[in-house]
């Protein structure tokens, strides 16, 4: 089903679609005065300081490259930039074996090693700060995650989040370093770490900070104008991205920041190391790129197999408004991707666990506008680390059908599974015509986290697919009146029900640029009987 979000005025397109959405022409075309003054992060300074400091004397530093995206981006930007501005500075890199995060045990520290740099991780590792400070080894962490409790006593922490005056509080980790990186070029007259922008806008993307924030929304849009790092463009290469039309936020997200996801989580040490190499070396970067569609593919079919022995376990109520289900002995570093499919699925909030002694811990992952990691740490019952509806957690096992029994109660008034699509428009098919679809379809890099790309309704389609429409095992195209037309499926079943059965259908479709053909074309996502 589907629902109007207003007036269906097809007469004022464009205008029409900024309204639905609540924005405004500046918003979509913001330029550096959107840019916040870094002189509002605490500690900045004295963090440009710190790091001066150490290349002048000749130190050994160390930077953490934390298991995602952004965790990626920020630790390239910050040896890229450094090692452009100071050549013979001793810089070393290091990621984690597996899902860990900032300054977990899995990172060896050499004893030769002067400053650890955390980018993206570390605002509550206060324990393991302690650690470094009693071995003379100082820490500067440059994160955007919120602090859990008292502020860290040792080290220096940059972070957007724990700063009062900073406006901005939906920038990444690598955001928060592209930050402190342009005060440290003015603070001892570098050059700017501009050229990297498109770091700052693949770290954004991938960790899905907010597109209305203006200054968010100029990082990503600069720095997808001039994508000049060398496996970025292989991973573009890749998936045949940006051959016939500019790459925009909705690419980054759906395409390429998977891939990476993919190695990271499925990939062995030696593609990981791969991987993290390839974003500071130019060398290999197409070969890595076809490493880590490999490693994604790998990551789906285990992800498919765990969903089904998950599957098998669940044991949904009537009045369940949670989903609280046993990984299956599923890794963690893919927990967080099937919480996130059962959640899409089954449209309910998902706790997937592991047990450890007497606690259950692992990935949650919440939909609509509620906060599933604030309502579980004020129940008092589990605590809750990460971002609002996807974070990890722990609770006592003893103490699970108390956290259902709460979030039955708690959302006991919410309609989940409510899959009725909101549309700009609704058109007849016979109305339906190419400028109206190309000028929907032009807008497409406008969209992303925070602003939904637009939909419409077409009403009375016939369907008339036969087998000649099939573009590989499940995808399918035809056209409506002249305007192409892609339907994806899931699964082949909906051959009997649909080929050869000349039927008419209402559709909900978005309006993508065709990749090959360069024009707007429909991207179905519901097909409709007509009753």
């Amino acid at each position: 089903m589907y629902e109007l979000i207003g007036e269906n005025n097809l007469e004022n397109v464009r205008g029409q679609i900024l309204k639905n959405r609540d924005i405004t022409e500046d918003l979509l075309n913001v330029d550096e005065n959107s840019v916040e003054n870094y002189m509002n992060y605490d500690n900045i300074i004295e963090g440009c300081e710190l790091l001066m400091q150490h290349i002048n004397l000749g130190n050994t530093s160390l930077v953490i490259a934390d298991s995602d995206v952004d965790g990626l981006t920020s630790a390239s930007l910050l040896v890229n930039y450094l090692y452009r501005e100071f050549p013979t500075a001793n810089i070393i890199m290091k990621h984690h074996e597996g899902k860990q995060h900032g300054l977990s045990d899995d990172i060896i520290i050499r004893n030769d090693v002067n400053l650890v740099i955390v980018p993206d991780a570390g605002s509550n590792d206060k324990k393991q700060i302690k650690e470094l400070y009693d071995k003379g080894i100082e820490v500067l962490i440059i994160d955007h995650h919120e602090l859990e409790g008292e502020y860290p006593q040792y080290g220096v922490l940059i972070n957007n989040q724990t700063s009062s005056k900073v406006e901005n509080k939906s920038l990444s980790g690598v955001g928060v370093v592209y930050k402190f990186l342009t005060a440290f070029a003015e603070t001892y007259f570098l050059d700017y770490p501009t050229e990297y922008l498109d770091l700052v806008a693949v770290g954004n993307i991938a960790d899905a900070m907010d597109a209305r924030s203006k200054e968010t929304r100029y990082y990503m849009k600069e720095g997808l104008k001039n994508i000049s790092n060398p496996f970025l463009k292989a991973l573009l290469k890749e998936k045949r991205i940006g051959e016939s039309k500019d790459v925009n936020m909705l690419d980054i997200g759906w395409s390429v920041a998977p891939m990476i996801n993919g190695c990271i989580r499925s990939g062995t040490i030696l593609e990981k190391q791969k991987l993290y190499t390839a974003m500071i070396d130019d060398e290999c970067c197409e070969d890595v790129a076809k490493m880590c569609k490999n490693a994604k593919s790998r990551q789906d079919s285990a992800v498919k197999r765990n969903m089904a022995k998950i599957e098998q376990m669940l044991d949904i109520q009537e009045n369940d408004k949670v989903i609280i289900v046993s990984s299956c002995g599923a890794t963690k570093s893919k927990t967080g991707l099937i919480a996130g499919k059962l959640c899409s699925k089954y449209k309910l909030p998902v706790f997937l666990y592991s047990s450890d002694g007497d606690y259950c811990s692992g990935s949650a992952r919440g939909l609509g506008n509620i906060d599933l990691k604030e309502d579980l740490n004020k129940s008092g019952l589990g605590n809750g680390v990460g971002h609002s509806l996807a974070f990890g957690y722990s609770f006592k096992k003893e103490d699970m059908q108390k956290v259902k029994d709460y979030f039955n109660e708690l959302y006991k008034d919410i309609d989940f599974g409510n899959d009725v699509y909101k549309v700009d428009f609704e058109i007849n098919a016979f109305e339906l015509y190419q400028d109206f679809v190309d000028e929907i379809a032009e807008m497409e890099g406008e969209w992303g986290n925070g602003i939904e790309a637009p939909m419409i309704a077409i009403k009375d389609v016939p369907l008339e697919l036969t087998k000649d429409n099939i573009k590989g095992n499940i995808n399918v195209i035809w056209d409506i009146y002249g305007v192409t037309c892609i339907k994806r499926f899931a699964s082949n079943v909906w051959k009997d029900e649909y080929i050869g059965s000349d039927m008419t259908v209402d559709i909900v479709a978005k309006c993508n640029i065709d990749e090959y053909r360069g024009n707007g074309c429909l991207e179905v996502v519901e097909i409709i009987p007509i009753n």
